[in-house]
């Protein structure tokens, strides 16, 4: 049995990729800042709003909890009030970059994230200190293409600290994903972007739990439509190349694959360990089904092993990269 550690290195050393960036990847003050942190920062500023404790919402249902506190505040002719929580914790959090995010920029070289922090930003101009190297840093209203031409950027997906407008609340969510919405206002630029990384490049998923089920929903629609086209194409002629085939993206992931009790209203007793095994499974199957492989990590920062072992193997001559991914598949108990 083929060792999936070894064959993801192996492959990401020969190929561009691109690193999805969620709120699992520690900044240089611990973590980026994540939902659940923002989300009680309403229930704190404004107790009279009588939101439930955050800690008993699911993690998919979050924009609905943020959306909640907009139209309570807005009931309340306050709607600016929102906003000003949201800028007031978000300044507070332009955090330095870790080592982990620096490892990232210097071996994929272009990071997506929906953090909203500027930690990403402040790691690559960190990296390309002293450097003539493009590079290029956009915002959920500027999403471009061309930005993965330069050779290297962060792209900001949902917003950031910096900008007006984020993706958090229901309505955000509706207007920036509108393959999923009946909403009139809508913006595709952030889909489009999404669609051109899941069709044309090689994503490798870090700190992120799959729980954004608008993400997630996005990545499934991707997949069906260039299942369609394949199917169309195979009729219509004999020696059709499928695009799935040539599509392949990697999930990093700890053991217990951000599945949590509350997430899938598992209830204790002997059988919750079984049952969020079973919950794991279920995830890891669906994200295989979208061509994601996910490789499990037991210590949080052994990735970073595996990011220089990239590094390495591309530096050898192109003769003996071919040869340890040989060698790696003829050998399973690495």
């Amino acid at each position: 049995m083929c060792n999936p550690k070894n064959n993801m290195i192996a492959d990401l050393a020969e190929r561009d990729f691109i690193v999805f960036a969620g709120a699992g990847i520690p900044n240089g003050d611990g973590m980026p800042i994540s939902w659940e942190e923002l989300l009680q920062v309403f229930k704190k500023s404004e107790p009279d709003l009588d939101m439930p404790d955050v800690e008993e919402v699911l993690e998919s249902e979050y924009p609905e909890y943020a959306q909640k506190a907009f139209d309570a505040l807005r009931g309340q002719g306050r709607e600016s009030r929102y906003y000003e929580i949201l800028r007031e914790k978000l300044r507070a959090t332009n955090a330095r970059c870790s080592n982990q995010q620096r490892d990232i920029v210097d071996t994929a070289r272009h990071v997506v994230t929906t953090n909203f922090d500027d930690s990403f930003k402040n790691a690559m101009e960190r990296e390309l200190e002293g450097r003539t190297d493009t590079n290029t840093i956009q915002n959920l209203l500027d999403l471009q293409i061309k930005a993965l031409n330069t050779d290297y950027s962060v792209s900001y997906l949902h917003g950031s600290t910096n900008e007006k407008c984020i993706v958090f609340k229901t309505d955000d969510y509706t207007t920036f994903y509108p393959s999923q919405s009946d909403n009139d206002r809508v913006n595709d630029n952030l889909e489009q972007f999404l669609r051109h990384l899941y069709e044309e490049w090689t994503i490798v998923f870090i700190g992120v739990s799959f729980n954004d089920k608008y993400a997630l929903n996005a990545l499934n629609i991707f997949y069906n439509r260039i299942k369609q086209n394949d199917e169309v194409g195979r009729e219509k002629k004999v020696s059709y190349k499928s695009k799935l085939d040539n599509i392949q993206h990697y999930a990093l992931m700890p053991e217990d694959m951000g599945i949590k009790a509350k997430e899938g209203r598992l209830q204790g007793g002997d059988d919750l360990e079984r049952m969020i095994k079973e919950e794991r499974n279920k995830k890891m199957e669906f994200l295989a089904d979208l061509k994601i492989k996910v490789v499990i990590y037991q210590e949080r920062v052994e990735w970073t092993d595996w990011f220089k072992d990239i590094r390495d193997m591309r530096r050898k001559p192109r003769r003996k990269l071919l040869k340890a991914s040989y060698e790696h598949e003829k050998d399973p108990g690495e």
